[in-house]
């Protein structure tokens, strides 16, 4: 039988519990870089503090054509 390298983390949240996983799985999450969003129109509104969250780390963001529309009519994003 071999093995599969299964990892848990346990946290407060998703994300934290999230996180120690990835890092125990020796892959951390990134802390800089670009970030692809692309979002359904009807879904947009529910990504915006994700979003900001996200740039105000400073990671870049990139988009598609509606998506970026979007982001960029919601001040969450420069162009």
């Amino acid at each position: 039988m071999k093995s599969t390298g299964e990892v848990i983390g346990t946290g407060d949240s998703f994300g934290e519990a999230f996180a120690k996983a990835q890092s125990s799985a020796g892959s951390p999450l990134p802390t800089r870089g670009r970030v692809f969003v692309s979002v359904n129109r009807n879904d947009r509104a529910t990504i915006l503090p994700t979003v900001r969250a996200l740039a105000s780390m400073g990671f870049e963001l990139a988009a598609t054509r509606g998506t970026a529309q979007f982001l960029f009519e919601s001040g969450s994003s420069r162009r």
